[in-house]
């Protein structure tokens, strides 16, 4: 009996069992790559996405007022009006002894300015804010500020947003 053991034979399916072996250990690995960066990528969605305070305070948007001032008391004002930058009041309200609001522009912004003006009668309260470009859009970096600043009641507020080039008007109302 004739026993077939050729040593180029065997040679040949270790080289085929290990060519074999490295390219499914080549598939895997791509398909764990794949996993964590679609994973890390839809978390870091969800961590960007501004936080919403669903409380019963009202906000509303208003549309910018491109119409320069006509007060007749100041020379008038030669520069064209500015272009509408579209935002959004994502929540207000008072939360842990602050009045809390938020804003989310719709485009990136590069540079500009926020500024929040609270009002009750004769009272008013006055805070500004850099915008602060994200991914896909900006925000005001943000108001909170102590409620010892506001005296017990109802507020009227305005978040006026300007960059060189456009504006916003906000308007919204909170208690304290």
């Amino acid at each position: 009996m004739k026993t077939n053991n050729n040593p180029s034979r065997k040679s040949s399916k270790k080289i085929l069992i290990i060519v074999t072996a490295i390219i499914i250990l080549l598939g895997a690995g791509t398909a764990v790559y794949a996993y964590v960066s679609n994973n890390q990528e839809t978390r870091s969605q969800t961590e960007s996405k501004p936080q919403v305070n669903l409380d019963t305070n009202t906000s509303t948007a208003t549309n910018v007022d491109t119409k320069p001032d006509t007060n007749d008391s100041q020379p008038s004002d030669t520069t064209t009006p500015k272009d509408q930058l579209p935002a959004s009041i994502t929540s207000s309200g008072v939360s842990d002894g602050s009045v809390q609001v938020r804003v989310l522009i719709g485009e990136v912004v590069g540079t500009g300015d926020c500024t929040f003006t609270a009002t009750q009668g004769q009272k008013q309260v006055v805070k500004t804010a850099k915008i602060q470009p994200l991914a896909s859009s900006s925000t005001c970096q943000g108001f909170t500020i102590p409620t010892t600043e506001f005296t017990s009641g109802d507020w009227s507020f305005t978040i006026d947003i300007s960059t060189d080039a456009k504006a916003a008007h906000l308007t919204g109302t909170f208690r304290v």
